[in-house]
Parts: structure tokens; C-alpha cells; sequence
């Protein structure tokens, strides 16, 4: 009897992760649409790749950038629970420390806060679009050089 009910528990949390990423448009990959990229500071990446998935109740994103100084990974894996994450990047200007929060505004808009040392740097408002297809991540903060952040990059799904 102790078996079977293990094995409902069991059985009722991979359906329960399963509905948690059923209900986030966020899962699967997302490539940059340039020609739709706005940037105020500095050029847009050559070619970024963002893959969304779920670890557990939490998401993860990993995003493959290659920019002007390179190629860079950035991830994060973190739940909807206004606590703070490590964030990490192979960037060669990423000041270690930083944190993401996440938030879900509704059921297509997602906001992340970026902390650096407990202080606010950044934010990033995510939109998918109705029909699934388009992301518009709207950035808004300051680069590693103090320079301020106002960019809006539209990715289209894989």
C-alpha cells in the first residue's frame, strides 16, 4: 500500500511539473529577429540563441550570444518566487555576484531584476506574443561601462 501511494505522489508531481511548463509560453528555444532589434547603447549581438526550459518549479534560461567581444553563455535557473538566483555569464566584463528575480506579471509577461551586491541594475520585461511565436524582451538598466540600457529585442521561435 506504502508503494502505491509513493507511486501516486510520484506521478502527480511529473504531471504537476509537466502543467508548470505547459503553462509558461516562455519553453523552447528563441532566436534574435536583428532586423526587429532596437539597442541604445552599442550594437545588437551577431546571432543569440535563448533556450527556456523547466528544472523542477523552477526556469532556467540559457542564451548563446556572439557579440563583438565574442562568444558568451549566460544562464540562470530560478523559481517565480521574488527571491534572488545566482546569474551567471562567460562574459568577459560579467562582474560575478549578480542575482536574478523573477516575477510573472500575467500569463505572457514575465519580469526579471538583475542585482549586482544587492543593488538594482537592470530589468527585463519578457512578452510572448498571442499566437506563440515572438518574444519582445524589453532591457532597461546600464552595461558593465554605466552607459544606460533601453533595448528592446524581438526573438522568434524555433
Amino acid at each position: 500500500m506504502k508503494a502505491k501511494i509513493t507511486a501516486l505522489v510520484g506521478a502527480m508531481l511529473l504531471v504537476s511539473a509537466g502543467l508548470a511548463a505547459d503553462d509558461n509560453p516562455l519553453i523552447g528555444k528563441w532566436k534574435l529577429n536583428p532586423a526587429k532589434t532596437k539597442y541604445s547603447a552599442g550594437a545588437p549581438p551577431k546571432n543569440q540563441i535563448i533556450t527556456y526550459d523547466m528544472v523542477g518549479d523552477a526556469l532556467r534560461l540559457t542564451a548563446e550570444i556572439d557579440n563583438a567581444q565574442g562568444h558568451q553563455t549566460n544562464t540562470y535557473t530560478a523559481k517565480y518566487d521574488g527571491k534572488d538566483y545566482p546569474f551567471t555569464s562567460s562574459a568577459r566584463d560579467f562582474a560575478a555576484g549578480q542575482t536574478v528575480r523573477l516575477k510573472r506579471i500575467d500569463a505572457l509577461t514575465t519580469e526579471r531584476t538583475t542585482y549586482f551586491k544587492g543593488k538594482q541594475i537592470g530589468t527585463v520585461t519578457e512578452v510572448v506574443s498571442k499566437d506563440g511565436k515572438t518574444l519582445t524582451r524589453t532591457q532597461k538598466g546600464a552595461n558593465p561601462q554605466g552607459q544606460p540600457i533601453d533595448n528592446v529585442q524581438v526573438l522568434d521561435k524555433q
